[in-house]
């Protein structure tokens, strides 16, 4: 067997994660680890929770928080725009870490995938639905990230109306940030 696919619920974090049983729970305690640093420092600093422009911080409280940071801040967007893919990057550290050959984290449509062999990955936009429309990722030493955004789908905030904006790298939380930049762009069909 492959993997397996586990549904993760912890508060706001809703995950789909393809790995084979024995790895659930140091994503479950990652995800937990992850909330926790990103809680304390929304209490310490509000402004980082509702930020739709870069912060900085003169002393990060965290290499998690840090790197929030420094890649929305290449993009022009606050450090939430990254959430979802910091937390989908730190599981699959921790799970690799941990000895898995192969993981995929799909945290809200921001997805982290190390693999083996090739994936196709479709592409989830609501009502415009491409059922014959995937990406193939083929197997690379490196984690890879594939991070979307909306402003129809979901309940995250977007400046923008696109269905799905998708940004594809190996940076998986330049990847979040880059997607919700590229979302906040379009307006219209002509973008």
């Amino acid at each position: 067997m492959r993997w397996v696919r586990h549904h993760i619920k912890i508060k706001e974090s809703v995950l789909s994660v393809l790995c084979k049983s024995v790895f659930i729970k140091p994503v479950r305690k990652t995800i937990l680890s992850s909330r926790r640093q990103i809680e304390n420092v929304i209490a310490e600093h509000p402004e980082f929770l509702t930020a739709h422009h870069p912060l900085e911080f003169q002393h990060y409280p965290s290499s998690m928080i840090e790197k929030m940071c420094i890649e929305s801040k290449k993009v022009n967007v606050g450090p939430m725009a990254a959430v979802a893919g910091i937390v989908a990057e730190q599981c699959l550290k921790r799970i690799i870490k941990a000895g898995a050959q192969e993981a995929v984290i799909d945290n809200g449509g921001d997805i982290a995938i190390f693999i083996q062999k090739p994936l196709n990955v479709g592409i989830y936009a609501g009502e415009q639905f491409f059922p014959d429309l995937a990406f193939k990722i083929i197997p690379r030493d490196k984690p890879l990230g594939i991070c979307t955004s909306s402003g129809t789908v979901g309940y995250s905030f977007s400046y923008g109306d696109s269905d799905a904006a998708i940004v594809i790298s190996e940076n998986i939380v330049l990847a979040d940030a880059a997607a919700t930049a590229l979302a906040n762009r379009v307006h219209s069909p002509k973008d």
